[in-house]
């Protein structure tokens, strides 16, 4: 499942296209959003009837539909000038749904992250490709372990009052 801006910008095209070379038996990649993809992306759902694009929904129900994936993605290209400071609340929410995460090695995401993720190590079409039939071969219960564990560790150590702490001992040090 992808939820997020529809843009090219973000890998959007390039997740698709990746969907469809894979070709993974019994599996569906679910899309929601909008942006200068979606037409596209409409004509693609019509032809290949395992790409299901459901448009915009209020945030509750896709966060439901997170939950019930096998797995997240979010394909956002490292080698966009806006990436090398970019670490987005995606990753966070979809960490807090207790769904693995397939995410590329962004600049901005901390190392301590990469444990609770799947890496997209080459984010060309033939290495995203590899990389979704390498993760969705896997069998459901490492993937659910990989997705507690996320959650895990965002409850615990990125929650509200732990981010504060963080605050406010850093301005004691000023």
């Amino acid at each position: 499942l992808y939820a997020g801006s529809i843009k090219k910008i973000y890998g959007i095209e390039r997740l698709v296209k990746a969907f469809i070379q894979a070709d993974i038996p019994d599996s569906e990649l679910h899309i929601y959003g909008s942006g200068d993809y979606q037409d596209q992306l409409l004509d693609v759902s019509k032809k290949y009837p395992n790409i299901k694009y459901f448009g915009n929904k209020v945030n509750e129900y896709v966060v439901q539909e997170e939950i019930k994936a096998s797995l997240l993605i979010n394909p956002r290209p490292t080698n966009e000038e806006y990436t090398k400071y970019s670490f987005p609340s995606k990753n966070i929410e979809y960490m807090s749904t207790g769904t693995a995460l397939l995410t590329t090695n962004l600049p901005g995401m901390p190392k301590e992250y990469h444990e609770y993720v799947y890496l997209i190590e080459d984010e060309s079409i033939a290495g995203l490709t590899n990389t979704l039939r390498d993760i969705l071969s896997m069998p459901v219960e490492e993937l659910h372990l990989k997705g507690q564990n996320a959650k895990r560790f965002i409850i615990e150590n990125k929650n509200n009052v732990v981010q504060a702490k963080k605050i406010l001992e850093m301005l004691k040090d000023l």
